[in-house]
Formats: structure tokens, C-alpha cells, sequence
């Protein structure tokens, strides 16, 4: 999400688009893995560019954030700023496995869900713990009214919510 500040919105919505593009083509590889996308973004630049005009046109719009010439400039800066936002990837290179928080949300076994926001890592963590809340919320959000509604409850209890970044979703879920 954007930083809130006064920024030019272009710093963050580039290192978005190309994140896109490469989840895109990683997606068509068949790599799916969080080492996998670590492994895609912490290549050079011209590596990146390359794989990502294999990908159908529809789907190269981060490119052109990042195909020019040189590794200064814009192009190193936009990349720059991704990789800083995605850097607690890095740390999850061997955490796979099968759990989905949509499929948390859909299930009806009533299990709790604790998520700990420790202060050593808060900093770091911040985007995806933004990330995790906004699933989580929009998740809920989309789950169908039937007549079972009433039977069932899910509770959110965030504490510290102001050392995430903002979630927009939230004001939805209230």
C-alpha cells in the first residue's frame, strides 16, 4: 500500500506493477513458491526484464517501469523500492505448506487464528501483516449471506492496528 505520506504515488505504484508482472510470470511457470519469488526479484534487472517479455502483452504492464538501459536511473530505483517492500520474503524462503486464509475464513470448524505482531519485527513485517488483515477482512466480507449467518461468528481483536499500514478494508468490516 501507498505510504501515508505526500509522495509521488509513481514510487509506489511502479514497484506494484512490476511485482504483478513477475507474480504473472511466475504464475505461468508453474513457480509458486515463496523461495520462488524471492529468487525472481533478487535478480539483476536485465534477468527480470527478460523474463517478463515472454509474458503475453496484457500482462507486461511493469515492464516499462523497468526496461531502459543502465542500472541507475528510475528503472533501478523502482526495483529498488520493491525489493525493500518485499524484503521480509527473504525470511519465508522455506515457509510453504497448505494453509489458506480464504479457505480459513470459508471453513466453519470455529478454530481460532492468532496472529502476533512481535515489536523486534514489526517494522518489517508491516506489509504483510497489512496484507494477512486485508485478505482476512475481504474474505469475510465476501462470504454469502445464508441463514446460518446468525449461527456463526467471527471476531477480530486487533490490537495495535495503528502500527500496520492502513487497511482499508477495515472501514468496510466496521
Amino acid at each position: 500500500p501507498p505510504q501515508e505520506t505526500n509522495t509521488d504515488p509513481y514510487w509506489h505504484d511502479a514497484p506494484r506493477e512490476v511485482f504483478v508482472a513477475g507474480l504473472r510470470y511466475l504464475h505461468h511457470q508453474g513457480c509458486r513458491q515463496n523461495a520462488d519469488i524471492w529468487n525472481f526479484f533478487a535478480q539483476d534487472k536485465a534477468d527480470i526484464v527478460t523474463q517478463l517479455k515472454t509474458l503475453p502483452i496484457h500482462e507486461r504492464a511493469g515492464l516499462k517501469h523497468i526496461d531502459s538501459a543502465g542500472v541507475t536511473g528510475p528503472a533501478a530505483n523502482v526495483l529498488s523500492g520493491l525489493t525493500t517492500a518485499i524484503s521480509w520474503f527473504y525470511d519465508l524462503r522455506e515457509s510453504d505448506g497448505p494453509f489458506s486464509l480464504r479457505d480459513y475464513i470459508a471453513s466453519t470448524t470455529g478454530k481460532n487464528l492468532y496472529l502476533l505482531n512481535i515489536m523486534e519485527y514489526a517494522e518489517k513485517y508491516r506489509p504483510l501483516m497489512t496484507f494477512v488483515f486485508d485478505v482476512l477482512i475481504n474474505a469475510t466480507l465476501s462470504l454469502p449471506d445464508t441463514n446460518h449467518r446468525e449461527q456463526r461468528r467471527i471476531w477480530y481483536v486487533i490490537d495495535e492496528v495503528g502500527s500496520l499500514t492502513q487497511i482499508k478494508s477495515l472501514f468496510n468490516l466496521l
